[in-house]
């Protein structure tokens, strides 16, 4: 029987133009408790990291 599947992680990015730049923001970022101490949390902040590079977004801020 095949194992259930649930989402183990959650981020909230959103794109503003600022007056003189781009920025992406990260609002939110989750991992479950399982997805915890492995090194995803390292992975998606590059993610986001090259998303912003791709889309040319000079800046990431993160929005505590």
């Amino acid at each position: 029987m095949p194992s259930a599947l649930f989402c183990v992680c959650y981020l909230h990015l959103r794109n503003t133009d600022e007056p003189m730049d781009a920025v992406l923001y990260l609002y939110e970022i989750q991992l479950a408790a399982c997805a915890q101490r492995g090194g995803l949390g390292q992975h998606l902040m590059g993610l986001v990291e090259i998303v912003a590079l791709h889309a040319r977004m000079p800046k990431v801020g993160l929005e505590l």
